[in-house]
């Protein structure tokens, strides 16, 4: 059971890992974009 529960933390966490990392590049593209916006 050990080991189950172990890869599940790993899938869980490497999920997490790339939602993360898609929230982050969505957020920056927007803000960057917003920037472009402002700044012209």
């Amino acid at each position: 059971p050990g080991k189950l529960v172990g890869d599940d933390n790993v899938k869980l966490s490497s999920a997490l890992h790339y939602l993360l990392a898609f929230l982050r590049g969505h957020i920056m593209s927007n803000f960057s974009t917003l920037h472009t916006c402002c700044a012209s």
